[in-house]
């Protein structure tokens, strides 16, 4: 059986298709045009994947870590039961939230899609060197992948009820 979760995800798929024709709109244009149960699922769904293949940076750097789904993962946490799980899991997205802004906004970078751009122009002209910023947030976010590691079993669950509540 299909999850309540990943049927809400599949319709958001289908609505970034048919916005990113004939132009592909980053996530941050598509995370505006989601009600608040699409936004949710959506952005739960893209950090379980990208941070369980990758890690936080991967998850970063594919363009799905940016400030509205930072925003929304923080508010959505703090909407849902004071449980072991979702009480580490917000003390991570905290910090994965004040880690990768702080990065985005001390560079000057209005937004991921300007930062990567920027950083490949910068590694291709051998600009980067020792200051590279791509190492701060890998020595940053790496100790936190594990830590979501740990809770991602547990947490599931419980991501999986508060989409469905969000439908009420």
């Amino acid at each position: 059986m299909e999850r309540y979760s990943q049927t809400v995800v599949d319709k958001v798929v289908e609505i970034w298709r048919a916005a990113s024709k004939p132009n592909f709109i980053p996530v941050q244009e598509l995370h505006h045009r989601l009600n608040r149960q699409e936004r949710c699922a959506f952005h739960f769904a893209h950090l379980m994947s990208q941070v369980t293949n990758g890690g936080f940076l991967q998850w970063f750097e594919n363009g799905y870590g940016c400030r509205e789904a930072l925003e929304c993962l923080c508010h959505e946490a703090s909407q849902m039961p004071d449980t072991d799980a979702v009480l580490a899991f917000q003390d991570i997205i905290d910090r994965v939230a004040l880690i990768i802004l702080g990065h985005l906004d001390s560079e000057g970078f209005e937004n991921v899609a300007e930062y990567m751009t920027n950083h490949d122009r910068l590694a291709v002209a051998g600009a980067l060197e020792d200051h590279d910023p791509h190492y701060f947030l890998t020595a940053a976010l790496d100790p936190l992948d594990e830590l979501y590691f740990g809770i991602v079993d547990a947490l599931d669950p419980l991501i999986e009820l508060h989409i469905q509540d969000l439908s009420a």
